[in-house]
C-alpha cells in the first residue's frame, strides 16, 4: 500500500478550528481516506507537542509534532532566516525525522504553500512527489500586511515570499483554492495550478432536522460571525461605521474569537459584541441573514460555505464571496457600498418570515458538503501514486 506524509502548521486536529485549519483537516481526510490513516505520516507544527502527538495517534495516523515559535523574539529569528513558523534548529530536527522515513513513503502532501525550503531539503534526500495545497496567494497576503502594519513586517514578507516562490520549483503538483488564486499564481510564477479545490466540510445541518422544527425569525436581527482577523476587524469595523448608523431599527451582533476585545470600540445602540462562543450553533439558529461586509483578503472565506449549510440569507461583500458559484441563488445578495447594503437589509426586512433557505443549502450539498469534491482529489492523487 502506498503511503503520504501530511506537513502543517495548523491547528488540524484541534476540536475549535479557524477557516484555515478546517480546510487543512479537510485535505488530511481526504489523503487518509486514499491511502488509510495508518499509511499515513503527520508531521505537525504545534504549541503543545505532547497533546499534539497524541491527536494524531488518536485518528490512526503515524507521526510526530515539533514545537512551534512561541514569542514574538523567536518570530523575528525564524522570518531573518528565511522560515516561518519554526527556528532553523527545529527544521534539523524535521528532516532528521523525514530522513527516518523517506525510504517508507510514496508522496508528500504540504498543506502551505510557505515550506519552500523545507522542500527543497526534502527533494534532497530523495526525489520524491510533493503536492502543495495553496490556502492563499502568501507572497500577496504578507505584502498587504506591510502596507498595513508598515515596515516591522517586511521580514515576515520577505520570508513568506521567498518560500513560496522557493515551493513552486520544488513542488510537482499544485492545487490552488480559487480561479482567482490559481490565475495569480500563474502570474507570478509562471506555473499552472493542477487543481483547484474550493472549502468543503462535513454537513453539521442538525438542529433543523430536530422533530422536523423549521426556523422563523420575525425580529430585524442580523449576525456577523467571524474571528478577530485583520480583514474581518476591518470590514465590520467599516460596516459598523457607515451601514448601522442608516437602519437604526436593525440590530447587529458580532461574534467571533478575539472580538471582546473590541466590545468598547464597536458597541453602539444597534450593535452588540459576543465575541467567543463555545458553539455558533445557536446563532446561526437564532438569526435570519448573515451579512459577509469583508473588504479585502485571499483565498475562500469559510464561514460562507457555513451560512450556506445551514441555509441562512446571505449579504455579502464579492470578496466574501470569492471562489464560491451563487449565480443561481435567490438568497445571496452582492453589496460593495454602504448604500447597497442600507438598501438591500430595509427590503429584506419587509418580509415577515425568513424560513430556512432550500436553495442555499443545496447549493453547498451540491459544491461545498465534503464529499462534493472528492473525486477530483482522488483522481489527482491516483495520477500522482502511478507516476511516482
Amino acid at each position: 500500500m502506498k503511503k503520504g506524509l501530511f506537513i502543517t502548521d495548523k491547528d488540524i486536529l484541534n476540536e475549535i478550528q479557524n477557516g484555515g485549519a478546517r480546510v487543512g483537516k479537510r485535505n488530511l481526510d481526504y489523503l487518509c481516506k486514499c491511502l488509510g490513516p495508518s499509511n499515513v505520516y503527520i508531521i505537525q507544527i504545534a504549541d503543545n507537542i505532547t497533546a499534539s502527538d497524541l491527536a494524531i495517534r488518536q485518528v490512526g495516523c503515524l507521526g510526530k509534532s515539533f514545537l512551534r515559535v512561541s514569542s514574538v523574539f523567536e518570530s523575528v529569528i525564524a522570518n531573518l532566516s528565511l522560515r516561518k513558523s519554526y527556528l532553523l534548529s527545529t527544521e534539523k530536527h524535521i528532516l532528521s525525522y523525514v530522513k527516518s522515513i523517506i525510504n517508507d513513503i510514496d508522496v508528500v502532501f504540504m498543506d502551505s504553500s510557505l515550506y519552500g525550503a523545507l522542500a527543497r531539503k526534502i527533494r534532497q534526500l530523495r526525489k520524491i512527489p510533493i503536492i502543495i495545497y495553496m490556502h492563499n496567494i502568501e507572497h500577496d497576503y504578507s505584502l498587504r500586511k506591510v502596507q498595513l502594519e508598515g515596515i516591522k513586517y517586511l521580514p515576515a514578507f520577505f520570508s513568506s515570499s521567498y518560500n513560496e516562490r522557493l515551493v513552486m520549483k520544488c513542488s510537482n503538483y499544485i492545487i490552488c483554492i480559487t480561479e482567482r488564486d490559481s490565475s495569480r499564481a500563474e502570474e507570478l510564477y509562471k506555473i499552472k495550478p493542477n487543481l483547484i479545490l474550493p472549502v468543503t466540510f462535513k454537513d453539521e445541518y442538525k438542529f433543523f432536522a430536530r422533530k422536523g422544527v423549521r426556523e422563523r425569525v420575525h425580529k430585524k436581527n442580523i449576525l456577523f460571525i467571524g474571528s478577530l482577523f485583520p480583514p474581518n476587524y476591518q470590514g465590520v469595523t467599516w460596516f459598523v461605521e457607515n451601514v448601522m448608523p442608516k437602519i437604526p431599527d436593525i440590530v447587529l451582533t458580532i461574534v467571533g474569537k478575539g472580538f471582546e476585545t473590541k466590545k468598547r470600540q464597536l458597541e453602539r445602540e444597534n450593535v452588540i459584541v459576543i465575541g467567543s462562543v463555545n458553539d455558533l450553533t445557536l446563532y446561526y439558529q437564532s438569526f435570519p441573514i448573515i451579512v459577509m461586509p469583508i473588504l479585502c483578503g485571499d483565498g475562500m472565506k469559510v464561514k460562507t460555505a457555513e451560512a450556506l449549510m445551514f441555509g441562512k440569507i446571505i449579504v455579502a461583500t464579492d470578496e466574501a464571496l470569492v471562489g464560491y458559484d451563487v449565480s443561481d441563488s435567490q438568497d445571496i445578495f452582492r453589496c460593495n457600498t454602504s448604500e447597497e447594503f442600507v438598501s438591500c437589509l430595509s427590503e429584506l426586512f419587509q418580509r415577515s418570515t425568513f424560513p430556512v433557505s432550500e436553495t442555499n443549502r443545496q447549493l453547498f450539498l451540491e459544491k461545498y458538503e465534503y464529499n462534493s469534491r472528492y473525486s477530483e482529489f482522488k483522481k489527482l492523487m491516483k495520477g500522482v501514486l502511478e507516476r511516482g
